[in-house]
């Protein structure tokens, strides 16, 4: 994937009012966990960014998106358990 990719992905989200962050990074921050959100703040997609992927994978949920990132990689992210910040 390429930067210029990512790049012209990351205007297009944005343009439409959505907001774009990184939560989590493995591997040197070659690996990305991204989520967008609303700009009610209400998170519409988790997003995984990887060096081998041909676009970013895209999940409904963050479980997801970990399981997925788990299972490629075989890193094991944190998950968040209910009222951890």
């Amino acid at each position: 994937m390429s930067s210029n990719y990512l790049l012209e992905s990351l205007h297009r989200q944005t343009a439409t009012g959505l907001t774009v962050g990184v939560e989590d990074s493995f591997l040197h921050n070659t690996v990305r966990l991204v989520y967008r959100a609303r700009p009610d703040g209400v998170i519409t997609s988790w997003q995984v960014e990887g060096p081998d992927l041909p676009a970013p994978a895209v999940f409904k949920t963050e479980a997801q998106a970990r399981a997925f990132i788990r299972g490629r990689w075989g890193i094991y992210p944190h998950t968040k358990k209910w009222g951890e910040p």
